[in-house]
């Protein structure tokens, strides 16, 4: 899938979901994450060992899992406690919930990979791939379109059952 797609998908599925422009801001940047090390994997191969090694790790769930957690964790608490404290920036979360809206992100992402043909990297050997459009297509258009008409009405619909449900 195209990044302007992740981005967009991400952005109004998550807006839809919690109407914070911000925590939308934080996913949709965060679903951008494995297509950026795409390209600096495509671009520094030869002088990265682990960009040469394991040519699709971008896209490797384990990687996100295991590895990348404790770094983007981290990271987030090093710039909460700069900006909250020095700059007293009091409008971000707190790194939890930011670690939580950039896997948000890149799970929406993995899962919208997993629909086309090019898939997502459980291991090297073994990917998902459900097949329903092709990358850069008319067709992902067409997927994006009916995977944010289909959230919208569940959305729409869904609310006002679910409170009718509730009371």
């Amino acid at each position: 899938m195209r990044w302007i797609n992740h981005k967009t998908t991400t952005f109004i599925i998550v807006y839809l979901s919690s109407h914070s422009l911000l925590n939308s801001i934080i996913a949709s940047l965060g679903s951008l994450l494995p297509d950026i090390l795409r390209y600096f994997q495509r671009r520094y191969s030869q002088q990265i060992w682990l960009f040469s090694r394991f040519p699709n790790f971008h896209h490797y769930l384990i990687f996100w899992v295991t590895l990348f957690s404790p770094i983007i964790y981290l990271f987030m608490a090093y710039i909460y406690n700069i900006t909250t404290y020095l700059l007293e920036l009091k409008f971000l979360p707190n790194p939890i919930t930011l670690l939580l809206l950039i896997y948000i992100g890149i799970g929406l992402h993995f899962l919208f990979d997993s629909f086309s043909e090019s898939g997502i990297h459980l291991s090297s050997k073994r990917k998902i791939a459900l097949e329903c459009y092709q990358d850069s297509t008319f067709k992902e258009d067409f997927f994006v379109l009916s995977v944010l008409l289909f959230f919208y009405l569940i959305l729409y619909f869904g609310r006002p059952l679910l409170r009718r449900l509730l009371s």
